[in-house]
């Protein structure tokens, strides 16, 4: 019989031993500690919690920051959590954008670029939150001036993005063709691209880069979405279905081994009580093969 009591004990070992092997795993360091919580509300749809860890644990970070900015001896370790304190300041203002505060999350962005100015793909994204409700040609100024300034893949991206809106194909491919060449393990270009093919009707083309956006892609979205361009223009690809759940197995593996554990608690009465009489019943044969002999 199940015992209410075994399951919550069982439930809070499973908890304590997933919080002890996540801590260690990131060096006991508190920031790792919050962000991994954040990620893993933002996994389960608790965006405002997410975004509130996320916010914690960069202002851990940032204490940290001013501490080192203090010792000449740690400058790479500086920039390395500078470049984490601009890491969390994103995922926060993503979650932001995608709960509709538009405002919190351009200046968490911008907080972000402050952090790391010379991060490239953080101006990218501060530039394109700002010029989205901007009109066409003037989104599209913003896009040329960050290539002008930068030629980075995320700005030949933005451009490519504002000519494909405008129907310019050719001078969109142009651009996207660039990224990739300066970026080709990045997923974003080769799909754009493979889009752009399926608009103009070329559809061995556009399965051709969406079929390398997919193998590219270490993203689920993107993934799904390439490989549904594959499907669509002709091609074969991986199942949705398929591909989620594969997904879900090489994020949350390590929840299979609580689980067993869980288990094996919650039926520990019953697996010793079934000890218990294979033990008597062996002992019982025994005594019989002995009184007979």
């Amino acid at each position: 019989m199940l015992r209410p009591w075994l399951a919550a004990l069982a439930l809070v070992v499973c908890g304590v031993v997933w919080m002890i092997a996540f801590a260690w795993s990131v060096s006991f360091r508190p920031p790792e500690i919050v962000r991994g919580l954040a990620q893993a509300a933002s996994s389960v749809r608790l965006e405002a919690v997410a975004m509130g860890l996320h916010r914690s644990a960069a202002e851990m970070r940032r204490e940290e920051v001013r501490r080192l900015r203090n010792s000449s001896r740690a400058a790479a370790r500086l920039q390395a959590l500078r470049f984490e304190l601009a890491d969390d300041l994103r995922d926060a203002a993503a979650l932001a954008e995608a709960e509709g505060e538009t405002e919190l999350a351009r200046q968490w962005m911008a907080d972000a670029v402050q952090a790391a100015p010379e991060r490239v793909d953080l101006l990218c994204r501060l530039s394109e939150m700002r010029s989205r409700d901007l009109p066409a040609d003037e989104r599209r100024m913003a896009a040329l001036r960050l290539v002008y300034r930068y030629d980075a893949p995320c700005a030949l991206v933005l451009a490519g993005k504002s000519f494909m809106s405008a129907g310019e194909h050719e001078a969109a491919e142009a651009y996207l063709l660039r990224a990739i060449e300066r970026s080709p393990q990045w997923d974003e270009p080769h799909l754009l691209l493979a889009r752009l093919h399926a608009r103009a009707g070329d559809r061995e083309e556009a399965t051709l880069r969406a079929q390398q956006a997919f193998e590219v892609s270490d993203d689920l979205g993107t993934a799904l979405a390439a490989a549904a361009l594959v499907r669509n223009n002709g091609g074969v690809a991986p199942a949705r279905w398929w591909l989620i759940a594969q997904h879900a197995w090489q994020q949350y593996r390590y929840v299979g081994l609580l689980v067993l554990v869980f288990a094996v608690m919650l039926l520990s009465p019953l697996l010793l009580a079934l000890a218990r009489r294979g033990w008597e019943r062996v002992s019982a044969q025994r005594g019989t093969a002995e009184s007979a002999s």
